[in-house]
């Protein structure tokens, strides 16, 4: 059984996989399949996301092999639907009453399972897992995109990369495979890092600072270079975030990666602090969306060539005036 006890101090870790291969096929350093690894050898569960093909979306499942877990690895702009993973997790426990499980999410999306566990009275056989996020991304947007996608090129989509490194971890590319070509889908991966297309209450998000209530938080270690030099790998590097003992725990164990300790902050990043910043073109943008389709609206709002680099530093820049200019507010009332 865990006890969900939470450190006196938050502890940071960057961490990278031993294998190239394994980073290289992973959004950041690795650390999802270095968890799940750990899991597994113990006989675990995991609950994680996998793109459905079929319906376009993704969607979570109970995994229990490293075959299923692969389909799961990669970040995903796309809405994700918890649909009945609740129960199934739950049904999982009941049939392996001596296992636990590891679930990944969201911070929302574990929240509500963690919420749902303890009325359950099983919260104590599970590992709570989130990954830092940039919000989640309208699912309409996404299937009316996939339509004109595969309308264009005559064919299924048969993979999407929504962030892959061949260009190295700093320029990454998104892409999908149609017909056995690559398609870049820079314009619908720009339309997220803007903030275009979330939901409303991602604006709002409660679960984007440092402390969570979960055991382990991972992510993109951004800005390893500018405090541990010779950590940084152009291949990817993972930020982990232990808030309980059984998570700092499970991070010690991890024998497929090296691990430095850091400070909090030196892993500084918009999401680890503030919500994603509303983007004043974002009531434009569903106008023209709801009147004239996906085939104006992509063009027209989703040319700038961002990336996660960038849109971090943006967000950073933004935090900053917004602060300068309260600031200036506060002295002027004083005069």
């Amino acid at each position: 059984m865990i006890e969900h006890v939470e450190l006196s101090k938050t502890k940071i870790y960057a961490a990278k996989h031993s294998s190239d291969v394994i980073r290289l096929s992973s959004s950041s350093g690795g650390a999802f399949t270095a968890l799940s690894d750990w899991a597994f050898d113990r006989g675990y569960a995991i609950c994680c996301a996998i793109y459905n093909y079929e319906r376009s979306q993704v969607e979570f499942e109970v995994v229990t092999n490293k075959f299923d877990r692969d389909k799961a690895k990669g970040s995903k702009y796309v809405q994700s639907f918890l649909g009945n993973v609740f129960f199934e997790c739950e049904a999982w426990l009941k049939q392996n009453p001596d296992k636990m499980l590891m679930f990944f999410g969201v911070g929302c999306q574990v929240d509500g399972f963690r919420n749902y566990a303890r009325q359950k009275d099983f919260a104590d056989r599970v590992l709570f897992i989130d990954i830092i996020c940039n919000g989640m991304p309208s699912i309409d947007v996404w299937h009316d995109y996939v339509k004109y996608i595969e309308n264009v090129n005559k064919g299924k989509i048969s993979y999407v990369s929504f962030k892959d490194k061949k260009n190295g971890w700093k320029n990454p590319r998104a892409y999908v495979v149609v017909n056995s070509k690559e398609i870049l889908i820079d314009e619908y991966n720009n339309l997220f890092y803007n903030a275009l297309i979330l939901r409303p209450s991602c604006y709002n998000c409660k679960y984007t600072k440092i402390e969570r209530k979960t055991d382990i938080t991972i992510g993109d270690y951004w800005g390893i270079e500018e405090h541990h030099k010779e950590f940084y790998s152009d291949k990817g590097v993972s930020v982990l975030i232990a808030h309980s003992k059984i998570g700092d725990e499970v991070i010690s164990e991890l024998k497929s990666v090296d691990l430095l300790e850091t400070k909090v902050e030196d892993c500084k990043q918009p999401r680890l602090s503030d919500p994603a910043v509303f983007n004043k073109d974002c009531e434009n943008f569903w106008a023209d969306y709801k009147k004239y389709g996906i085939e104006v609206a992509l063009p027209k709002y989703g040319k700038e060539n961002l990336h996660p680099v960038k849109f971090f530093i943006d967000s950073l820049v933004s935090k900053v005036k917004r602060k300068v200019k309260k600031c200036f507010l506060s002295i002027s009332r004083k005069f």
